[in-house]
């Protein structure tokens, strides 16, 4: 829950400033493809949710798209 409230992208637009949203979907990304998402922590418990290479591209692509797209 901790997580959601830092960033909930169920409710991207309402919920995040515009001037940060470009930072934290890079820094998502640049997370995702160091392996330095999901938290180790967290892959302790739940070793099936280790991104594959295909999920982090995926992932990538949407917050590249995400960080160009025109505001409504």
């Amino acid at each position: 829950m901790a997580g959601r409230s830092a960033l909930d992208l169920s409710d991207w637009s309402g919920h995040i400033a515009a001037s940060e949203s470009e930072d934290k979907l890079e820094t998502m990304c640049i997370q995702a493809k160091s392996r330095k998402m999901p938290l180790p922590e967290y892959l302790v418990l739940h070793p099936h949710s280790r991104l594959t290479d295909q999920e982090i591209k995926t992932l990538c692509e949407w917050t590249a798209a995400e960080r160009f797209r025109p505001e409504s």
